[in-house]
């Protein structure tokens, strides 16, 4: 019988998992991406193997006196799962509302027994991170004016028209690491989850970590592909994620919403049309 959550090298390998949620909780803050938008806010359940996992929750609100959004969520593994391993991660995002540029960006996660603290402010000339371990804090500069956290990424690819198939790259800053991301949609198709039937975009994502140096070589290099199902007529609300880590599949679901995404839609006028099937990136 396969173990929902085997040892060894699965439980070093986290990182992965983390992506996974947290491109989630970044993909959620699109709900919000234009002025009279829904806020509010967005429950999952984690599946691991097929098998419920734990859950997570985004929370989207709009400061319109500071001009931004605040987007903050949080990920846990549940009581079974917490015999293996144990998780406990919380975000907070702060980013403007007119340019998409990223203010703030803070993570905090616990897993099992070790506590990291990420903390990243935002400049037009790059970014400074600082990354805290076992009471050990290391600071990281990227001096690139168009870095982006998470939720600002989704926040700006979202913002612009959308085409089938055609490639949107990024790079994210962290704190700790620096990422190239490479998103496309790839067309319109029903799914089922628990909170019910949508018809929703299926994106693809392919996210690889940028070495620092040409030696650089980690455990988390190989590329996380996840796709990604969004509902509303302009991709917002993602309902599904899948990806694997370590060949077990893994995906969130949605579960519960304070403002439920539309469960169908027409075109998205961007290119892309209802009658667009879900095919494979080339």
């Amino acid at each position: 019988m396969t173990q929902p959550f085997p040892g060894g090298s699965v439980c070093t390998r986290v990182r992965p998992l983390a992506s996974v949620l947290f491109l989630l909780l970044a993909c959620t803050a699109a709900a919000s991406e234009a002025p009279g938008s829904p806020v509010g806010e967005w429950r999952y359940v984690l599946l691991w193997n097929g098998l419920p996992a734990g859950s997570a929750s985004v929370r989207v609100d709009r400061d319109e006196k500071a001009g931004t959004y605040v987007v903050e969520g949080e990920a846990r593994t549940n009581a079974l799962v917490d015999l293996f391993w144990r998780l406990r991660a919380s975000l907070r995002s702060v980013v403007d509302a007119s340019s998409w540029r990223p203010r703030r960006y803070e993570l905090v996660r616990k897993k099992s027994k070790k506590r990291k603290v990420v903390e990243v402010a935002f400049s037009r000339d790059g970014a400074v991170g600082w990354y805290s371990r076992r009471g050990k804090v290391t600071v990281r500069k990227v001096e690139e004016p168009r870095i982006l956290d998470p939720v600002a990424a989704a926040l700006r690819a979202l913002a612009f028209p959308l085409r089938t198939n055609e490639p949107y790259s990024y790079r994210v800053f962290t704190g700790r690491a620096l990422y190239e991301v490479e998103a496309r949609i790839l067309g319109r198709e029903k799914v089922r989850v628990p909170a019910g039937e949508f018809e929703a975009w299926k994106a693809f994502l392919r996210v690889v970590r940028v070495p620092r140096e040409a030696r650089e070589k980690k455990d988390d290099d190989e590329p996380t592909e996840l796709e990604i199902w969004l509902a509303g007529e302009k991709p917002s609300v993602p309902v599904r994620v899948e990806g694997k880590l370590a060949g077990f599949p893994i995906g969130l679901e949605l579960e519960d919403a304070s403002t439920p995404p539309p469960r169908s839609a027409h075109s998205a006028g961007s290119g892309a049309t209802a009658a667009t099937r879900a095919s494979s990136p080339g």
